[in-house]
């Protein structure tokens, strides 16, 4: 324990100032192996919500094996969220189906309301109520690339063409069939 007390080193990372770190090596007479387990592994640390891992350091092997260096340490509270956040963010953005301009086609009936913000200052009732049938098409106009339940704006050919948030399990691409209606 140094002088600032037995709470300056607990669950901060650090210890008398030096970064509390774990180093993983790397090591094998097979290089083509080890480069390989390396290319693997670096995804997965990258991910680790809770860890955090330096760039690897590749040192010489003397009989033209592999080895290497990583330091890993606990992600402070900070980094978790961080690291969640991007993660999910990706992996959102990553499983989205449609792009604008894509025509799609309503699974399920959507009904429902938005305020109109002119009629609102009006003091009128701002309501504009709209209900789309299930099977109508329509143009995806806005894709949010952020975590959202709709993450498509979608512009729907019925009356008042409302364009509404949709999510993307209540959607499937338009068939050329219907578009022959």
């Amino acid at each position: 324990m140094d002088d600032r007390g037995p709470e300056a080193d607990r669950g901060s990372g650090h210890r008398g100032g030096a970064l509390k770190m774990v180093q993983l090596r790397l090591m094998t007479d097979d290089k083509a192996l080890g480069e390989r387990v390396l290319e693997l592994l670096l995804p997965v640390l990258e991910d680790a919500v809770q860890l955090q891992a330096s760039e690897p350091t590749v040192l010489t092997h003397r009989a033209g094996g592999f080895r290497a260096v990583l330091d890993v340490r606990p992600a402070t509270a900070d980094e978790e969220l961080t690291t969640a956040l991007r993660l999910r963010r990706e992996r959102h953005l990553d499983s989205l189906l449609y792009e604008v301009g894509d025509e799609v086609e309503l699974k399920i009936r959507q009904s429902g309301y938005w305020v109109h913000e002119g009629l609102e200052d009006e003091g009128e009732d701002a309501r504009i109520h709209y209900d789309v049938p299930a099977g109508t098409r329509g143009r995806v106009v806005k894709v949010r690339n952020y975590p959202s339940p709709n993450p498509y704006v979608v512009l729907w050919e019925v009356h008042g063409h409302p364009e509404i948030g949709v999510a993307q399990h209540d959607l499937c691409r338009a068939s050329t069939r219907s578009a022959a209606r």
